[in-house]
């Protein structure tokens, strides 16, 4: 069996085990439902008034991209730590900077959709009443 086998094998033994275990404590557990318990549960507290509407999709996509380029960073440590002279120093300087050219241009395109602003800007009489003379 070569290598590739013995991962699916490990993966099927391991989705039976954890089917089997899934169905062992729902038969055999006790199932006791009352209403707290099949509450919500925000931080400790009982949950107040209703819902006041949806999630502006912004803080989802600052996450998204937090994750994307916080993992693409850190593929630079391999690429730091890695034997020069084993493919060349060229070649590890420019395989940096192609993947530096890469977040880049992500970022960029990032900042030209503008993802990252939330909204337009409300001119208030506080900002009207502190303007800078050459304004």
């Amino acid at each position: 069996m070569n290598a590739y086998g013995n991962i699916l094998l490990l993966g099927v033994i391991a989705a039976i085990f954890s089917g089997a275990f899934l169905l062992l404590s729902r038969f055999v557990g006790p199932h006791k439902p009352e209403p707290v318990k099949e509450s919500n549960f925000e931080c400790g507290l009982p949950v107040e008034g209703s819902f006041l509407g949806k999630f502006s999709i912004k803080f989802y996509l600052v996450v998204i991209l937090f994750l994307l380029f916080d993992l693409e960073v850190v593929f630079f440590y391999p690429w730091a730590v890695q034997d020069q002279a084993g493919v060349g120093v060229i070649f590890w300087l420019v395989e940096g900077l192609l993947f530096t050219v890469i977040l880049l241009v992500g970022w960029v395109y990032v900042v030209k959709q503008r993802v990252l602003e939330w909204g337009t800007r409300i001119e208030t009489t506080a900002t009207k009443t502190h303007q800078h003379p050459e304004d």
